[in-house]
């Protein structure tokens, strides 16, 4: 998958002319869609459709076609890949979506070639003047089933671990006044996860949130939300929330520290067979002594225990620096184990605020730079954890980028703990079976300007997972080495060396590999 992505970046990124409609798009998927808030601080575009197609070859020679411990074959991979982005825009809609279709053919295994879809998607409508808003976006990808299993990194591989996850979700919001004093913001969002050929994973959410706040900002305000979330497994419980707080603001403007307090009750039968209540409460900080630094912190005492959120930045001309620690539920079936919560494209983009602080134009300088760096903006995390109940995660990670006139490196630090919390789920999966699984991860992106038009990059990482069930363990060591280079406008070609070695609980084994990609766009 990580060269489809390459594809579409380099495509997004390289030249100027027909393709700067679409990198604006890219700008509305990862900016807009992140921080709805901001697409109404722009002027409104006019109509316009940008159809814009591409392909790619790769050929993938391995001794390891299947990832096997026993027995190891080689094979020739190759990856012909096809597909199309589409932008749309006018002065109410936007949207973007990114479809490819790849054929992956094994030349000795020829019974386990195959297609793989890859769909990114993201559109925002405003009407009402702006009052009424509505999101929705949609993506198929690969997905590893367990942390115990060989990631999908590298998707051309017949890995049993990985599968094909369709998510997608619908969010209106509608925002106004009442009684002239009193803002509000009304959402309700609905969501889904589907995971191929797998009968635990897939769930529905559906999550409905009202907020009041005075619409004059003073030096004390105050806020009421109340929210309600439904989530339902397919195999597993349908569980229900409910949170209803009153809370107080106090700006300290001197210090660019705002303090909030909260209290109120909250309801749930996540945990339990029936609904339970108990009283709720919060404090939080927000502190920005300059543009360059931001400091965000939150505990509550929810349910299940405290829970907490944690997200520090700061930034210089060439370096960003990005900590977070967060203690909640997550109700995705897929939930992210090791790795940065972090991208590549966010730890750039961020770090390029100063000197490009045009939202789009900064889309577009980050997605050059990487591209010239052979860096993947969006590197999906190393393993993923396949689950049919809601999980209780507690995680901190830490990100680190340096940007040099012809040199790169990216460092990046996790660790993650995740239990289930809902006992009374009948779905066995993997943290059916162990009460709690502990990840660690570390990996390094080391990059180098060879020409003007070709570079060199050196991608490290290990990813260590732990259980209590039956000594489960797993450690994956990768390391990569691709030269990247531009023919032209419209052509890049890569060249890359892979060796990854997959300790088990039971087994080990490795996989070397060499491979070669041509990207074109048309």
């Amino acid at each position: 998958m990580q060269h489809a992505v390459m594809t579409r970046c380099g495509r997004l990124a390289a030249g100027a002319g027909r393709q700067r409609p679409s990198r604006r798009a890219l700008a509305a998927l990862v900016v807009v869609a992140a921080s709805g808030s901001h697409a109404q601080q722009t002027a409104a575009p006019t109509r316009a459709v940008a159809v814009l197609p591409y392909a790619a070859v790769m050929q993938t020679v391995t001794d390891n076609y299947n990832l096997s411990a026993v027995g190891k074959s080689a094979d020739a991979i190759t990856r012909l890949t096809g597909g199309v982005s589409v932008e749309g825009r006018s002065a109410q809609l936007r949207g973007f979506v990114d479809y490819s279709l790849s054929r992956l053919q094994y030349l000795s295994h020829g019974s386990d070639s195959k297609f793989q879809h890859n769909l990114n998607g993201s559109g925002r409508g405003d009407f009402w003047d702006g009052r009424l808003s509505v999101t929705a976006g949609a993506t198929v990808t690969q997905g590893a089933l367990s942390a115990f299993g060989a990631s999908t990194a590298n998707s051309e591989l017949a890995n049993g671990n990985a599968a094909e996850v369709r998510t997608w979700h619908v969010t209106p919001i509608l925002r106004g006044r009442a009684a002239g004093s009193v803002a509000y913001v009304g959402q309700f969002s609905v969501s889904g996860v589907d995971i191929a050929k797998q009968a635990i994973g897939d769930s529905n959410t559906a999550l409905a949130t009202i907020q009041l706040a005075p619409v004059q900002r003073t030096k004390l305000g105050w806020s009421a939300d109340a929210q309600h979330v439904t989530q339902q497994y397919k195999g597993g419980r349908t569980t229900n929330s409910d949170r209803l707080l009153g809370g107080v603001v106090y700006v300290l403007d001197d210090l660019d520290l705002q303090l909030s307090a909260r209290g109120g009750y909250e309801s749930s039968n996540v945990s339990t067979l029936n609904s339970e209540g108990r009283a709720s409460w919060g404090a939080g900080l927000l502190w920005v002594p300059s543009p360059r630094t931001r400091v965000e912190a939150g505990v509550d005492n929810r349910f299940f225990g405290r829970s907490h959120n944690v997200r520090a930045e700061y930034r210089t001309p060439r370096t960003v620096w990005q900590l977070s620690a967060l203690r909640d539920l997550n109700a995705n079936p897929l939930q992210t184990l090791p790795g940065s919560r972090n991208s590549n494209f966010e730890l750039f983009y961020s770090q390029l605020a100063s000197s490009v602080p045009d939202r789009n134009k900064r889309v577009d300088a980050t997605l050059e730079f990487l591209r010239s760096k052979n860096i993947n903006p969006f590197a999906p995390p190393d393993a993923g954890l396949l689950a049919g109940a809601t999980i209780l995660v507690d995680r901190v990670d830490f990100s680190a980028a340096w940007r040099g006139a012809r040199d790169t490196a990216i460092l990046s630090l996790g660790r993650s703990n995740s239990r289930r919390i809902d006992a009374l789920a009948a779905t066995i999966d993997v943290l059916g079976l162990a009460s709690q699984i502990r990840t660690r991860n570390l990996s390094l992106n080391l990059s180098h300007q060879l020409t003007p038009d070709s570079s060199l990059a050196l991608n490290t990482s290990v990813t260590d997972a732990e259980g209590n069930f039956s000594n489960q363990r797993s450690r994956q060591r990768l390391v990569s080495l691709h030269w990247n280079a531009a023919l032209g406008r419209q052509v890049f070609t890569s060249l890359g060396l892979r060796h990854a070695v997959y300790d088990q609980s039971s087994s080990s084994y490795s996989e070397n590999a060499l491979s070669a990609s041509l990207n074109a766009r048309f």
